[in-house]
């Protein structure tokens, strides 16, 4: 008999749901594979991932990064802030983590420094998620993704 495996949400697990479609992500349109998505499921009020779908050409290559990530307790916010390979598929996770920071982050109120929330682990203690690491990841992925953007042109324009 196989059993049939329901979000976490669905089982009375008070949780939230991030997800991100393959039309927002830049090689999914290279590759005209926009249908499907990414959703990560974590435990409400923390980073803890509880599970994930992954709908997308490569879902098996992909998965393997939540499934790490969730053996070794690294949270949906640290995802959020690793650089990952441009253009990539795998990009999609990335948004649901960016989707995550951004909910932990106060509102700006009339030019006031912006704070983050502290995001709470699995073990309850705050996330090591400061905000000035947060824009050196920010500047380092632009950074990365104007490289690669760089030599897509440049290789293109070889052929």
């Amino acid at each position: 008999q196989s059993r049939v495996r329901t979000a976490p949400c669905e089982r009375g697990i008070e949780c939230e749901t991030y997800k991100t479609g393959l039309e927002h992500c830049d090689r999914a349109i290279l590759e005209s594979a926009t249908e499907g998505f990414v959703k990560i499921h974590v435990l409400k009020g923390t980073d803890t991932i509880l599970g994930a779908t992954i709908v997308a050409p490569c879902a098996g290559e992909m998965i393997s990064e939540l499934t790490v990530a969730m053996q070794a307790d690294i949270g949906l916010g640290t995802l959020g802030r690793v650089v990952h390979p441009y253009p990539t598929i795998a990009e999609a996770i990335k948004g649901c983590g960016i989707s995550y920071n951004r909910t932990q982050w106060k509102r700006l109120e009339e030019g006031k420094v912006v704070e983050q929330a502290s995001a709470k682990t699995k073990a309850g203690a705050p996330s090591k998620a400061e905000p000035a690491a947060l824009a050196a990841t920010i500047i380092a992925t632009a950074v990365v993704s104007a490289a690669a953007t760089a030599a897509v042109l440049m290789l293109s324009r070889r052929r």
